[in-house]
């Protein structure tokens, strides 16, 4: 199939603008599963056309995405990039972008003494790779004078970590205000479930090639590997450290300026403007593609509305912006085309979240408005190719928006309790026997096949499911033939996907349908595993906190009791928490050092030491050291620290849980 001609004009003007400002076509390469690109750029240069089996528009896209390198930003348009061996020429308020080594962007600025970097990847060995192959290589070797993190997810700050040894003597980092909170929550409370979730979003276990992964949407690959935060020496918001000056006073001084855009794309986002060369660094509030009002990896739902307001508000404050640069995909240029953009994104945000309450008020429900809405997309909207939904959809947006305003539930009762999947299931097969659910889903999989029918597809799908989750009922040869037929159903959404997303989860889920023995990540994702500079960053209430979400409430501990007293001691900063067990629930109290000895008599356990300690024993389970660190009152009933902080009573959670198949009972 071919590209529609309502979208030839936008595609041919991203295809142009994906390519200015090429300096190197060079990325940073690590061996699997870090971040490796070459069977990508195998798979685009062996199809010269569209495969059958991707998605037209988002093989198009992939092709854009690919596009990866040193870029320049400001004066790119008008090729003035003279290369003086071994270095390219850079000046005061130069702006550059290392594109394709990670999901997101790099974006670099030239302050005279040194490079200001603004977000830094997501793992530390691409980012080390990124700099010592392409900064010094390429451009020079000055020092990292500044480090900003415009937002708090992870491939924006995880790879600040392989940047270190860069840092000039007095680097500070900037990050919008509540960056640590958000950043880290969001990676501990819920982040095995998010890290599961987003292996399917992702695709990050699917072979790179036309059957498999293409793209992600945002860029082509999240790379793998260790992830760590600093914590940000200076926060912005709307009313304190508004702008940056470097090298103040001098021929050399550097401004930038930021807009705080909190609750739009992430809970804090900031985007950057540097006047000197007129550039615009829109952090993710503005990217190639739709973005997520909730992303399928799970995050709380974010806001359309606030969304929309904040880039009108990036109107009013930056009228005269010539380049305008995101944390994702590539820029655009001229000043009426940074406007005409900013526009469009705007009032697609705001259309997605008037129409879905539009329908909301007339009585379309959660599962309505998603199938609805991404039928009457504006003209104007739907015509350009950033409004695409190649990584969030209008038709999972809409959903979003209606769970935010008025929640999961669409008000029909006969939804409002319904039977956990297996029962379901097992009560589906009784009823309709598995043979006859079998033949209903093979027609409709046979029938979306020959047609190209998605509608029949999901039918069948949904068929399948019901099979694949009951445990009884279904034979040994039925089940066989279910997963076979239902992970062709999959693919076959999967390669009918334009959202990269989509194409990712189908094929996924495929995946795991056909695999018997289960789907299991990479053994070294087995847990969450934090960099040391990632849990000193985390305070002692959220770790806490964290080890109450681990509690087993399931397995009841006998009676209740102050059971833990804690006292952390890291380079000089001091904190004191007592800890109660009562009714299944794990409190704490955190307290001052006055306080803490009023605890340590009574206390079932108490323990002193320093937070990586603290976190390695208590959250990681680490036997030796609950030995080592903890005191146990003494006592013939009290068990012993490395035997009590384990599985029995606190879950330490791992990545391999199923999605598309039965749970263990709980």
């Amino acid at each position: 199939m071919e590209i529609k001609d309502n979208l030839k004009n936008s595609l041919e003007r991203e295809q142009g603008n994906a390519t200015i400002g090429l300096l190197e076509k060079v990325y940073a390469e690590l061996p699997p599963p870090g971040y490796n690109l070459i069977m990508h750029k195998q798979m685009i240069s062996e199809n010269t056309t569209c495969p059958d089996t991707v998605q037209e528009n988002l093989w198009e896209h992939a092709k854009l995405n690919m596009l990866y390198g040193l870029y320049r930003v400001n004066g790119a348009i008008y090729n003035e990039q003279p290369k003086n061996a071994p270095y390219y020429a850079v000046k005061t308020g130069d702006v550059f972008q290392i594109r394709g080594s990670d999901l997101a962007n790099m974006t670099l600025v030239f302050d005279s003494k040194g490079w200001i970097v603004m977000d830094v990847l997501t793992s530390s060995g691409v980012a080390e790779e990124a700099w010592r192959e392409i900064v010094q290589k390429y451009l020079n070797d000055k020092p990292i004078t500044a480090v900003i993190y415009s937002h708090t997810h992870v491939d924006h700050y995880g790879g600040v970590g392989g940047l270190k040894e860069f840092f000039a003597d007095n680097c500070k980092i900037y990050a919008p205000k509540g960056f640590t909170e958000h950043a880290v929550s969001e990676n501990i409370y819920v982040g095995t479930a998010m890290r599961r979730r987003g292996m399917y979003q992702y695709g990050s276990y699917l072979e790179p090639g036309v059957n498999g992964h293409v793209d992600c949407g945002l860029g082509t690959l999240l790379s793998t590997g260790k992830s760590s935060i600093i914590k940000p020496d200076i926060f912005v918001s709307d009313t304190e450290n508004t702008t940056a000056v470097f090298n103040r006073g001098t021929c050399d001084e550097l401004m930038l300026q930021f807009q705080y855009t909190p609750g739009t794309e992430a809970p804090a986002e900031m985007n950057v403007y540097i006047a000197e060369s007129n550039v615009l660094f829109i952090a993710e509030n503005c990217c190639g593609t739709l973005h997520n009002i909730l992303t399928p990896r799970g995050a709380q739902v974010r806001d359309p509305l606030a969304w929309a307001n904040y880039l009108d508000q990036t109107l009013q404050m930056f009228p005269d912006v010539e380049s305008l640069c995101s944390s994702h995909n590539w820029p655009r240029f001229r000043n009426e085309e940074y406007k005409s953009y900013i526009e469009l994104q705007m009032d697609m945000y705001r259309f997605i979240n008037n129409a879905t309450l539009h329908l909301a008020n007339r009585g379309y429900t959660i599962n309505e408005v998603g199938r609805i809405l991404e039928k009457h997309v504006p003209q104007a909207i739907d015509d350009d190719w950033c409004c695409r939904g190649f990584y969030g959809t209008y038709n999972h947006n809409a959903k979003a928006v209606y769970q935010r305003y008025i929640g999961w539930y669409d008000g029909n009762p006969a939804h409002l309790n319904q039977l956990m999947p297996t029962e379901r299931a097992n009560r589906y097969v009784g009823t309709f026997k598995a043979e006859n659910i079998l033949h209903a889903a093979n027609a409709a999989k046979d029938k979306a096949i020959v047609n190209k029918d998605t509608d029949s597809a999901a039918w069948a799908v949904e068929l399948y499911d019901h099979l694949l989750n009951a445990d009884k009922g279904v034979s040994d040869d039925i089940m066989d033939e279910v997963r076979a037929e239902y992970a062709k159903a999959l693919q076959m959404l999967g390669y009918a996907s334009e959202a990269a997303t989509w194409r990712n989860m189908y094929l996924t889920a495929a995946q795991e349908v056909e695999d018997k023995d289960g789907f299991a990540p990479f053994p070294h994702e087995k847990y969450l595993n934090f960099e040391d500079e990632t849990i000193k960053a985390m305070s002692l209430d959220m770790i806490l906190q964290y080890m109450s979400i681990m509690l087993n409430f399931k397995q009841p501990i006998t009676g209740s009791c102050l059971l833990l007293a804690v006292s952390l001691d890291d380079d000089q900063n001091e904190e004191y928490a007592a800890v109660w067990y009562r009714n299944n629930i794990l409190y704490y109290r955190i307290v001052g050092q006055e306080d803490i000895s009023n605890y340590n008599d009574d206390a079932v356990y108490t323990v002193k030491c320093s937070k990586l300690d603290f976190f390695k024993a208590f959250i990681e389970h680490n036997k030796s050291l609950l030995d080592q660190m903890v005191t146990a009152k003494s006592g013939d009933d009290v068990i012993a620290p490395s035997d009590f902080f384990t599985d029995d009573n606190f879950t330490r959670f791992t990545t391999d849980f199923p999605i598309m198949t039965r749970r263990d009972p709980f």
